[in-house]
């Protein structure tokens, strides 16, 4: 059984490989704007739980920021 699984394991893909295919090594344009869109997704699902961690709306929190609701509900998009 352990056999087993170290062979599953080694067959695995390490997810760098998958992203190196996919998007080209780090140092490249396009893995740079990819990295930058997942960097801006994950702050704004941060953003998004803690807003409704501490029951605040899209609304109030855009009051409390000086923009809009819109603007709060694209950044959560």
């Amino acid at each position: 059984m352990l056999k087993l699984n170290e062979n599953k394991l080694a067959s695995l893909r390490r997810f760098d490989d998958v992203l190196n295919e996919k998007y080209g090594s780090e140092k490249s344009v396009e893995r740079k704007e990819f990295d930058a869109k997942a960097k801006a997704w994950y702050y704004a699902e941060l953003l998004k739980d803690e807003r409704k961690k501490q029951n605040i709306t899209q609304k109030s929190l855009a009051e409390k920021i000086g923009k809009k609701r819109e603007y709060i509900s694209a950044l959560e998009k």
